[in-house]
Parts: C-alpha cells; sequence; structure tokens
C-alpha cells in the first residue's frame, strides 16, 4: 500500500479569476502529462480511492491526499476550466520518474496593472489569494522574477487588491509585467 500525502496547504480553498470561492467546482486528476484519470485518496494511508475528480464544497475546499505526481485540471460549476497544472503533488509525494519535478507554482489568471518596482494591482479583492509571506513568481520585460509578498491592500471604487513584494536579488517589476504565480508551498 502507498503512503499518501496532503494537496498543500491542508483543505485547500479554490478561487475563480475574479476571486471568489469556486463554489461546486470540480478538479479532474491525471496521471501527469496525460489525460489518463489517477484516483486521489480520503486519508494519508492510500487505501481508500475517492475517485478521479472531486466536486468542491460551498467554499471551494475539499479534503484531497495524493500519492505520487498529477495533472489537475481545476472547472467551475459550469464546466468552464479556471487553470490547468501538470506535476503537482505535495511536498512529500514521491516521484514516479526521475524526470519528474514538482512545481510549486499556480499560476494566476488576472489582470495585473503594473503599479511600481514592488508592487502590482489585480481586480476584485484578492487578499486570500495573495497572502503575506507567500513566495511569488512575475514575467516582466527581462524575464522571470521571483520574491516575497510583505503586503496586501484591498481598497477603491472598484474595488482592487494591491500587492507589495520584496523581490529576491535587487529584482524589479516593470511595465513588462504580464503573468504571476503564487508558491504553493512557504519557504520560512
Amino acid at each position: 500500500m502507498a503512503q499518501a500525502s496532503m494537496l498543500i496547504p491542508p483543505n485547500p480553498q479554490f478561487f475563480d479569476n475574479n476571486g471568489n470561492p469556486l463554489a461546486s467546482g470540480t478538479l479532474y486528476f491525471y496521471d501527469p502529462g496525460t489525460s489518463n484519470p489517477k484516483s486521489v485518496y480520503s486519508d494519508s494511508s492510500g487505501a481508500v480511492p475517492i475517485g478521479t475528480q472531486i466536486t468542491l464544497d460551498s467554499a471551494g475546499r475539499g479534503k484531497i491526499w495524493l500519492v505520487g505526481y498529477y495533472k489537475v485540471v481545476c472547472k467551475d460549476s459550469l464546466g468552464t476550466t479556471v487553470w490547468t497544472e501538470d506535476n503537482v503533488s505535495s511536498a512529500f509525494s514521491p516521484a514516479t520518474s526521475a524526470a519528474v519535478v514538482m512545481n510549486q507554482w499556480s499560476s494566476q489568471a488576472l489582470a495585473f496593472t503594473f503599479i511600481g518596482p514592488t508592487q502590482f494591482s489585480v481586480p476584485g479583492d484578492q487578499s486570500t489569494v495573495f497572502l503575506v509571506g507567500s513566495r511569488i513568481k512575475a514575467t516582466v520585460t527581462a524575464g522571470t522574477i521571483t520574491g516575497a509578498i510583505t503586503g496586501v491592500s484591498v481598497g477603491g471604487g472598484p474595488i482592487i487588491t494591491t500587492i507589495t513584494v520584496q523581490w529576491d536579488l535587487s529584482q524589479a517589476l516593470d511595465a513588462g509585467l504580464s503573468a504571476v504565480w503564487t508558491g504553493l508551498l512557504s519557504i520560512p
């Protein structure tokens, strides 16, 4: 029997592209890089499979235990794909092959507005997506940069969320900001 580990973070909450909880959304699980369904489990023993798709509750949450690596497709309650990630696992799952590497990043499909070298904003209240202390990755004119979120503020009319980041290695945002990912893992 395989040892399973929980999808990080415990009892994760998923959101739509507007930052609202993905009520009654569905997660589909596949073998990495394929469309072959792969089971997830009800607890850490990895003994009780609960299927290859999970419907989230009204808060967009689901308790899911993984064995190895997966391709995950997240859809809203109408069946529209919100995001797809490959090679997803928890921090403790064994690799299925030496070529598989854990993807710790979750792509954020939002409209990003460059404010300055350490700040950008997104529409709506995204304070549950962008958390102080979380790792962040962004694509800018010079390439990909990484850092840690140091501040999040919500306000205005219409409501926007402003994210402040301390970038690694003297990196900085620029007007070429085109993509942002949040870290699934926190680094102390």
